[in-house]
């Protein structure tokens, strides 16, 4: 069994020329989606393996915060610059090659390739709001044998 809790960076600051998309912070309402996203998964008891997430500032702030509420210190945490702003196609790549030793991950990316990847993995269709994630089960005993439409709905947050 493997689980996947794929998961939209919180709101972030508008764009403003001349500063580039990546450098883009969370706003304060980010910050509070959050830490209400980390209490939950705190809640639930999810003890994710491992937190990939975009190194874009938005994503990083996202899951430093949502470790910190969730209180996953000791997690493996992996900052991924090919996250950022990546389709779906992408997506499903670095899904396969995740760790086998790694049971439940979660995975802090953009819209609209983190939305994409939700819909495509499960039988629902996903349109991920800032800060919210959806949680997919999958009966497989590697991340590799994941297939579009194999994914089970555990549990579905919106802050």
């Amino acid at each position: 069994m493997r689980k996947i809790i794929l998961t939209r960076h919180a709101t972030a600051e508008p764009e403003r020329y001349p500063q580039k998309d990546f450098d883009r912070n969370l706003e304060d309402i980010g910050m509070a989606e959050a830490v209400r996203l980390g209490k939950y998964l705190l809640a639930k008891n999810e003890k994710p393996d491992a937190v990939y997430y975009s190194s874009s500032n938005r994503t990083s702030q996202t899951a430093e915060i949502l470790i910190k509420e969730a209180q996953l210190d000791s997690v493996l945490r992996v900052s991924e610059r090919s996250l950022y702003n990546s389709g779906y196609l992408q997506l499903i790549e670095q899904i396969k090659f995740f760790d086998t030793e790694h049971h439940t991950i979660v995975m802090i990316a953009h819209n609209p390739g983190i939305s994409q990847i939700a819909t495509a993995l499960s039988q629902d269709s996903y349109q991920l709001s800032p800060g919210s994630a959806v949680c997919l089960n999958f009966a497989v005993d590697s991340w590799s044998e994941i297939r579009s439409g194999s994914g089970k709905e555990n549990w579905y947050f919106i802050p």
